[in-house]
């Protein structure tokens, strides 16, 4: 008999990415050369997520805060083998709809629409985009200890907004 051992979704962030950092702070991104911002293991982010290892998949989804509808984002998640470099897993580009709320609060939204390009070993799936229903992204999480997901742009009609927004990440 085999067992999945299930959490609940918790913040990839610490706080809340907001769309002036996102769109304008190049320093806040992995690039392999800058302090804190290298592929290496041993300078990795402070928001990279530790995976058990018990850990074989994980499925992410978005959620914005005071945030317009059809906002758009792009994130990119790296995965860090022990001791090992970031790795591109998939680079995402989603869409926040105004069709799905949550806390009845009509500026709380969740992306319904992800497009994935996917660098991972296996596949990345996109489940529910385009649906008017939380979209999700999920992957094989095996080999990897560390998660991390790095925004790099957050804005509304090409425009900087002044909202936040984190993914959120169910392993299983």
């Amino acid at each position: 008999m085999r067992y999945t051992i299930q959490v609940q979704p918790v913040p990839m962030h610490v706080s809340d990415v907001t769309g002036i950092i996102a769109q304008g702070d190049a320093t806040q991104l992995l690039d392999g050369t800058a302090t804190g911002y290298t592929y290496e293991f041993n300078d990795k982010p402070s928001d990279a997520i530790k995976l058990g290892n018990e850990t074989n998949n994980a499925e992410i989804f978005f959620r914005g805060s005071d945030i317009t509808d059809g906002a758009d984002f792009g994130c990119k998640i790296y995965g860090y083998p022990l001791n090992g470099p970031a790795k591109l897993i998939c680079d995402i580009s989603g869409v926040i709809s105004e069709g799905i709320m949550w806390n009845d609060l009509t500026d709380h939204l969740y992306a319904d629409t992800l497009t994935i390009t996917d660098t991972h070993i296996s596949t990345v799936v996109a489940a529910d985009s385009g649906s008017d229903r939380i979209a999700t992204v999920a992957f094989d999480t095996v080999g990897y200890g560390w998660l991390y997901s790095e925004f790099y742009d957050i804005s509304a009609a090409g425009n900087c907004i002044s909202g936040s927004i984190n993914a959120y990440m169910r392993v299983f």
